[in-house]
């Protein structure tokens, strides 16, 4: 507490302008806790006096050789002037979490990576997309000319016999597609009857987003975009020539605090789904699933170049955001992402490796090495 030496100054404005303590959060918050709360708190110590006229806080901040006297009348206004100043008019737990939470972040998601270009055109796809994507091509193609042999056999017994065949196919081609899209009528139906849908009157900043990207990936149509509640994840999906993405409440959660680097990435990964036009491809490839492992090895290849996508749009948003997926929206930013790697690289054992064989995405840790290294090489 003060003693006989220490200046005591009663201008709060004046203490706080040349408090060089109040630089660091941790100090803001527990000088702002002090005097809401009336005790001492933190390196803030706090003296109560009282006179039979008024009850006055004595406040000594360690390292800081003045205190302040605030009379009871000028409580309120001292904590108003710091939340305006200091919290940008948060409340102060709010605002307390999102700087340790930044803390962390930049203490433990730092990967010595080269600063990225925002720029789509210089955007390179996952070249195993491509491997893959011919191998789907080569095999629908076989295996539809494979189904047209006993069709075109057929005639050499007899025309009419050959038009039966003919007519036999495009009945189960079009008995598949009408199934195709009554199953994908039902889902999108369902996804719209339990979703919010965002537009410039409802979530406008999370739209923005949206259309912004679309432009700057040269989408001409931007898709309907809806919102459900659920853990972190969003999708695309189309019917007919509509598209959707849907965003689980957890995505958006992440921004609640102003930080839209996650939620960027997110939503650039999705719509990097359409400018790839995956969704559209799909159906004409769907003969190439009857190839083990071929469908699902493509399918991660999408989702890294999608990532990379998605780096481009936000570089810290790419990295914060698979990490998200590895630990929780709560936790990830208190993750060591140097020794979550080099963990996850020392368990990458022969049952790691198979097991990704029969998943769509790759393994998280994978995502992030490799979202490491395109940051680094640009390939």
């Amino acid at each position: 507490m003060p003693t006989d030496s220490t200046n005591v100054l009663i201008d709060f404005k004046k203490w706080i302008l040349f408090n060089k303590q109040l630089s660091d959060y941790q100090n803001v918050f527990d000088l702002y806790k002090a005097v809401e709360q009336r005790k001492s708190h933190g390196k803030v110590e706090l003296l109560l006096e009282r006179n039979e006229l008024d009850e006055n806080l004595i406040i000594q901040q360690e390292n800081y050789n003045e205190a302040l006297e605030l009379s009871s009348e000028n409580i309120s206004e001292f904590l108003a002037y710091l939340k305006e100043h200091y919290l940008a008019n948060q409340d102060i737990d709010e605002w307390f979490l999102g700087k340790t939470e930044q803390k962390d972040r930049s203490t433990n998601l730092q990967t010595g990576n080269k600063q990225a270009v925002s720029n789509v055109a210089e955007f390179h796809a996952h070249p195993k997309e491509a491997v893959y994507f011919r191998f789907r091509v080569f095999f629908s193609v076989l295996i539809y000319l494979l189904a047209l042999v006993p069709v075109l056999t057929s005639f050499t017994v007899s025309t009419t016999q050959g038009l039966f065949g003919i007519f036999t196919v495009v009945t189960v081609v079009l008995i598949f597609a009408l199934f195709r899209r009554f199953v994908q009528g039902l889902f999108v139906g369902t996804i719209k009857g339990h979703s919010v849908k965002l537009s410039e009157n409802q979530f406008p900043e999370v739209y923005k987003i949206v259309v912004n990207q679309c432009k700057s990936l040269g989408i001409k149509e931007v898709p309907e975009v809806l919102v459900s509640e659920g853990h972190f994840n969003a999708f695309v999906t189309k019917l007919a020539r509509s598209k959707y993405l849907m965003l689980y409440s957890e995505v958006l959660e992440t921004a609640q605090r102003g930080d839209f680097k996650i939620l960027e990435f997110v939503i650039a990964h999705e719509l990097g789904h359409i400018k790839r036009k995956h969704l559209s491809i799909e159906g004409w490839l769907f003969p190439s699933k009857f190839i083990p492992f071929l469908s699902s090895a493509h399918s991660r290849a999408c989702e890294y170049t999608c990532d990379r996508l998605g780096y481009h749009q936000s570089p810290q948003g790419a990295l914060e955001g698979i990490m998200v997926l590895a630990a929780g929206k709560n936790i990830y930013s208190k993750i060591n992402l140097k020794q979550y790697l080099e963990d996850a690289q020392m368990e990458d054992s022969f049952w790691v490796w198979f097991s990704e064989k029969f998943l769509s995405h790759p393994h998280t840790f994978k995502r992030l090495l490799a979202i490491k290294n395109y940051s680094e090489r640009g390939y």
